[in-house]
């Protein structure tokens, strides 16, 4: 096989890898996004809930 055909394989091979690490990236950052948006949500009704059991026992 000559060096031509070698280098061309080689870029074939990192291009294919480099779309495919992207790929990986851009769905790892959909994830922590969902994972960030449900902790945010959990956080919100964590403090609802104590606000309201601070006002019912306020109310008492």
């Amino acid at each position: 096989m000559s060096w031509p055909e070698t280098a061309i394989q080689l870029l074939a091979f990192f291009a294919v890898a480099a779309y495919l690490l992207r790929a990986v990236v851009k769905l790892l950052a959909k994830l922590l996004l969902m994972v960030t948006v449900f902790l945010l949500a959990a956080a919100v009704l964590g403090v609802a809930s104590a606000v309201h059991t601070v006002l019912g026992a306020l109310a008492n």
